[in-house]
């Protein structure tokens, strides 16, 4: 990724910034190269086709982030901690938090989000959500007071299943027999209670309202 002004700054205005960059950087030139036509029609190109448009945030890509699709049948947020860009397709939010993260990825918040955000299809009946940031803005988030002993530990339970959960589907990703894979699917679906149960107290939610969430998530 080459950002708007990274041309001219290491160049030192060159004549000739494209064969600058050639001789200095010709893997990068060579990868670029045959994108050249379609890139110098860009409505939204940096100071040449090869950089990007001006962006305000560049560095939260560079930190750890919570990220989302912008279209999902059910909760995908994840946290990334290797500094990775995204397009328009997905959206970021610029916090590593993972009580934040453990809050979105629940069926309670998936539920909520199900009446409040765009749907290609049925919400109920596995419609896709456009989760926009529009709508993420209006989910409202339980505090968490960490002044308050009930609070923090219900805080710090969170923290630890989220990267439970995260650690295990890291490892799933590794895995290489079905038999592992198995094991630890069933760990990863236990987790997931755990975290749904915690978030339904985090609410204060009654047992007739976590009835009819979990029936809306079969």
């Amino acid at each position: 990724m080459i950002p708007k002004g990274w041309t001219r700054a290491h160049s030192g205005n060159a004549r000739n910034p494209w064969n600058w960059l050639d001789d200095n950087y010709p893997s990068v030139a060579g990868h670029l190269a045959p994108f050249s036509d379609a890139a110098q029609k860009r409505y939204d190109k940096g100071d040449y086709w090869w950089e990007l448009r001006a962006c305000d945030y560049y560095d939260v890509f560079e930190k750890p982030k919570i990220v989302w699709p912008e279209i999902a049948m059910e909760s995908r947020a994840t946290l990334d901690h290797d500094g990775l860009y995204f397009p328009t397709t997905a959206f970021i939010c610029a916090t590593g938090d993972r009580y934040l993260l453990g809050l979105l990825n629940s069926r309670l918040l998936w539920f909520y989000l199900g009446g409040l955000c765009s749907v290609l299809g049925d919400a109920r009946k596995r419609g896709r959500l456009r989760l926009k940031r529009q709508y993420l803005m209006k989910v409202p988030i339980a505090p968490a007071d960490l002044g308050k002993r009930q609070s923090k530990s219900r805080h710090d339970t969170m923290v630890t299943l989220v990267q439970r959960m995260l650690d295990l589907n890291k490892r799933l990703q590794g895995a290489n027999t079905d038999h592992e894979r198995t094991l630890l699917q069933r760990q990863i679906d236990a987790t997931d209670a755990e975290i749904d149960r915690l978030v339904y107290e985090l609410y204060d939610l009654t047992e007739e309202e976590i009835a009819i969430v979990e029936e809306a998530a079969k």
